[in-house]
């Protein structure tokens, strides 16, 4: 406006609206655009396919396993805790359960600071896992120097031995 109320030449209300209404409509088209193309991304995407655990795979170009009677008695650990990372699968991420694959191989127990190199993960990643892992009861950490011992929780293997096999 100008001084003493009034309007420059050419100006009235009638075309203000003009000006806040196109803005308008160019961020609405935005926003209807954006959710469009998520849509449309979201409906190509193929199914989400969950890979199995390493540990629950047969080896490609192994010899015929010989199975042995079945003896009854206390387990191998290697089976046990097979069956805590099978039992344990369903709720685990993939950096999760390849952490719970790793320290299975490793017989319950690994340094922390030896799973970057066997995961391939980085440390940051490594801790990130073994920390999910040790929040719901998984593992349990112990110091160790500069490093922690990553242990398959013993409470879970002993629930585990205890549970009759098919």
């Amino acid at each position: 406006m100008m001084p003493g109320g009034m309007m420059p030449t050419g100006w009235d209300w009638s075309s203000m609206w003009l000006l806040m209404l196109f803005p308008a409509l160019a961020v609405i088209a935005a926003v209807l655009l954006v959710v469009f193309l998520v849509i449309r991304q979201s409906s190509h995407l193929p199914p989400v396919q969950i890979a199995p655990s390493p540990l629950t795979q047969p080896p490609t170009n192994s010899p015929p396993v010989v199975t042995q009677p079945r003896v009854e008695g206390p387990e191998p650990a290697r089976d046990i805790l097979g069956k805590v990372v099978l039992s344990m699968a369903p709720t685990l991420r993939d950096d999760e359960r390849r952490v719970m694959d790793e320290l299975a191989r490793a017989g319950g127990e690994l340094l922390q600071s030896d799973l970057p190199e066997r995961t391939g993960y980085s440390k940051a990643t490594v801790s990130k896992a073994i920390h999910g892992l040790e929040v719901r009861g998984i593992v349990v950490r112990e110091p160790h120097k500069w490093t922690y011992w990553c242990k398959v929780n013993p409470r879970l293997v002993e629930r585990l031995q205890q549970v009759p096999s098919d």
